[in-house]
C-alpha cells in the first residue's frame, strides 16, 4: 500500500482517455518508490488559413507527474506510540450516523465536478456548531454515496485506495470558509482552485472491509497573490489519524477552466473535472 505521495500538476487535464506510465525508481525490502506520469492527447493543431495542409496529428503531453512510496503491510513493523496530539480547536460533536447536527451539502457545479457526485459530504447543520469556519477551518464527514436499494452490508465503503481521493474532496469553493474580505469571487462567476502540488502521508491502514464514514478537517492558513495552502487531516470514527494531506493551489476565475479549449472527445471544458 502507498505510504506517501508527492504529485505535481503540470497542465490542465480533460475528461477522457489518459495514459499512465509507471517507472520503478527504487525497489527495496521495506519501501519501494515509483515515478508516475499521467499523459493525454493534445488537441490537434489546425493549419493557418493560408495553408492547405491537414491538421497536425495530436501528441501526448504530461499532465501530472509524481512519486509514490509503497510499503508491504507485512513489512510495516516498528515503533508506534501516541503523541497526545489533538485537533485544535476540537471538532464539532457527533457524526451524521449518530447525530442530527450534521447536514448534507449540495454538490456545486455537478457537471463540472463529476467525481464529487459520488460522495456525500456533511457539514455542521448550524453555524453555531462551527464558529471556527470563519477562521479558515472546515469540518466535514464524508461517505461514498449509497445506491438506492443498497442494504447496510452492501453500502460502498472507504478503503485504503479511496483515501487519496477523499483527501481531494474538501468543500468547494474553499472561499466559503474564509472571510469574504480576504477572498472574493469574480463578479457573476465562480472560482477555480487548480492544484499545483499535492502531498499525502498515509498514516493508518483501514480495515479490510472498509469503513462507511471518514472525517476531514480542512484548513487554509493564508491566501496571498492568488495562491493558497490547503491542509487536510483525515480521521476515522475512533479519532485516529488516517492520512494527512497538503496542497498548494491557485485561485483563478472558473472561466479559465470552462472555456476556450476542447477535449479529445470534443466535449467542452465545462464538462471537465477539477484538477
Amino acid at each position: 500500500m502507498p505510504i506517501s505521495m508527492q504529485l505535481t500538476y503540470l497542465r490542465r487535464a480533460a475528461e477522457g482517455p489518459a495514459l499512465i506510465t509507471v517507472q520503478d525508481v527504487k525497489l527495496g525490502a521495506r519501501t519501494s518508490t515509483i515515478h508516475i506520469t499521467l499523459s493525454q492527447e493534445d488537441p490537434p493543431k489546425l493549419p493557418s488559413l493560408s495553408s492547405s495542409a491537414s491538421p497536425t496529428a495530436s501528441a501526448q503531453s504530461a499532465r501530472l507527474v509524481g512519486y509514490i512510496t509503497i510499503s508491504d503491510p507485512v513489512a510495516e513493523v516498528g515503533i508506534s506510540g501516541k503523541t497526545g496530539w489533538k485537533l485544535s480547536p476540537p471538532a464539532p460533536p457527533g457524526n451524521p450516523a449518530t447525530s442530527g447536527s450534521w447536514a448534507l451539502t449540495s454538490t456545486l457545479f455537478p457537471k463540472f465536478r463529476h467525481a464529487a457526485n459520488r460522495v456525500e459530504i456533511y457539514k455542521p447543520a448550524s453555524s453555531q456548531l462551527n464558529p471556527i469556519q470563519k477562521k479558515g477551518i472546515f469540518d466535514v464527514w464524508s461517505r461514498i454515496r449509497p445506491i438506492i436499494g443498497d442494504q447496510d452490508d452492501d453500502k460502498p465503503k472507504w478503503t485504503d485506495e479511496g483515501v487519496a481521493f477523499l483527501v481531494d474532496m474538501y468543500p468547494m469553493p474553499v472561499d466559503g470558509a474564509l472571510p469574504s474580505s480576504d477572498l472574493q469571487s469574480p463578479p457573476g462567476g465562480a472560482l477555480w482552485f487548480p492544484t499545483v502540488t499535492f502531498n499525502i502521508d498515509f498514516k493508518k491502514q483501514l480495515p479490510a472491509g472498509g469503513v462507511e464514514w471518514l472525517y476531514s478537517r480542512v484548513q487554509t492558513k493564508a491566501v496571498r497573490n492568488g495562491r493558497l495552502d490547503i491542509g487536510i487531516t483525515i480521521m476515522d470514527e475512533g479519532g485516529e489519524v488516517v492520512a494527512l494531506g497538503n496542497q498548494v493551489a491557485l485561485v483563478l476565475d472558473a472561466s479559465r477552466n470552462t472555456g476556450g479549449r476542447q477535449s479529445s472527445s470534443t466535449k467542452s471544458d465545462a464538462e471537465k473535472a477539477k484538477m
